[in-house]
């Protein structure tokens, strides 16, 4: 994507030092048609592995915020960094940049590598939530907002 964006910078260059040059014209035109296909073909696999990676995690505040941002209405306010890999790839959600870090860290790693162990440990249990009462439950349900939207699950607080 960078590549685009400098060749078109690099054509409006040349096409303002030659303003009545036909083929300077032409090729500013190719070289912004080409850039803007780039922007939109990366901002949409970003937002693929930004969904990907969010999976229901997000509100739909979060979301609509994201939204603008790429849109151009609302600066983000993280700044958004993007690590490119020796083989040219772009990671730039958390998922992606963990899998290009541990690919990386395979490579160069000096520990023994053994299949047993480490199937143990992708094997582990999760258990992400701990035990409650239902009075804690029935607390809880009544602390939620009366009039919003549903979730992944598509049941409103309504229904709860």
């Amino acid at each position: 994507m960078e590549q685009a964006v400098i060749r078109r910078r690099q054509a409006q260059e040349d096409l303002q030092a030659h303003p009545d040059n036909d083929d300077k014209a032409e090729t500013f035109q190719m070289a912004s048609h080409e850039a803007q296909e780039t922007i939109e073909e990366a901002k949409t696999r970003l937002w693929q592995e930004f969904i990907t990676d969010s999976r229901g995690k997000l509100s739909s505040a979060e979301i609509w915020s994201v939204i603008r941002a790429i849109d151009g209405r609302t600066p983000s306010a993280q700044s958004s960094s993007v690590i490119c890999s020796d083989d040219g790839k772009l990671a730039s959600t958390n998922s992606t940049k963990a899998n290009l870090f541990c690919k990386e860290y395979a490579s160069v790693s000096r520990l023994p590598k053994d299949k047993v162990a480490d199937k143990a440990i992708t094997l582990e249990e999760f258990h992400p939530c701990s035990r409650f009462l239902y009075g804690e439950l029935l607390s809880d349900l009544g602390k939620l907002p009366y009039r919003s939207a549903s979730g992944p699950d598509e049941i409103s607080n309504t229904m709860l």
